[in-house]
């Protein structure tokens, strides 16, 4: 799931420590990325915490999904009892925008492709960071309604790029093995969109296209990269390289 926080008049806040709850251990994430979760036919409560900005709350609500229609059809009532009690049949929205100082609501139904869910505000008052509730306030100014598109792979790479080394130079790829720069000369075959991500122990994940084999992970490949490197690593991933473009900053902190 990727979780954005912006204040009460529009503005992007990004690196709010955020962390997501359902009936399965709680998992934490950075605003701004991509965070994993458990599906479950719980919802999904979301608080995201800023020093400047306080508390952002947020609740996905939980929807079955086309598994469970399908168990139903083909595997009978057994097939629909174990996605419920694994949570496979359920689903998220899979990007949400939370606003600090409001306390909204994300319903699945509202997701549109390649569109953020803005959520609708709730009666329920939102704390502050020191988990109290704030006193009353004047009116909230209204939320741009406009959805806004996400910016394209493409696009992030030719506002990203950092000039650090040649896409083609497998030799300037820190951190990897043999087998692993093997692995990036495999994803420059591949078509764009597409994205690469490494972790300083050498874990790597590469991504490409819009359609992933494992549904749990984001259509965009440049978040998919990233939210798979993250499952399996010890350390923080960040991205090497996006569709033709390096994007990798040396020395700079995950």
């Amino acid at each position: 799931m990727r979780v954005e926080t912006f204040t009460q008049e529009g503005r992007s806040v990004l690196g709010a420590e955020c962390t997501l709850t359902n009936d399965y251990p709680a998992t934490t994430g950075k605003s701004g990325g991509g965070v994993s979760v458990h599906r479950s036919s719980k919802d999904l409560d979301i608080v995201c915490t800023s020093q400047e900005h306080g508390v952002a709350t947020g609740r996905a609500i939980s929807r079955a999904n086309a598994g469970m229609a399908g168990n139903l059809l083909f595997g009978g009532g057994i097939g629909v009892i174990i996605d419920h009690n694994k949570g496979t049949a359920y689903t998220y929205p899979t990007w949400i925008r939370l606003v600090f100082g409001q306390m909204r609501s994300f319903d699945r139904r509202d997701e549109k492709d390649g569109l953020v869910v803005l959520g609708t505000p709730s009666d329920a008052a939102p704390l502050l960071a020191d988990n109290t509730v704030p006193p009353a306030a004047p009116p909230i100014p209204a939320v741009r309604s406009t959805p806004v598109s996400a910016p394209q792979p493409a696009q992030r790479a030719a506002y990203i790029a950092t000039g650090y080394a040649k896409i083609d130079d497998v030799d300037a790829i820190p951190f990897l093995n043999d087998n692993g720069r093997q692995s990036y000369r495999n994803w420059l075959t591949k078509g764009t969109p597409r994205a690469f991500a490494i972790s300083p122990t050498g874990t790597l994940a590469a991504s490409f296209g819009l359609k992933p084999v494992d549904e749990t992970l984001p259509s965009d490949p440049v978040e998919r990269a990233v939210v798979a490197c993250n499952r399996i690593s010890k350390t923080a991933c960040r991205l090497y390289a996006v569709n033709g473009s390096v994007v990798w900053v040396k020395d700079a902190a995950p």
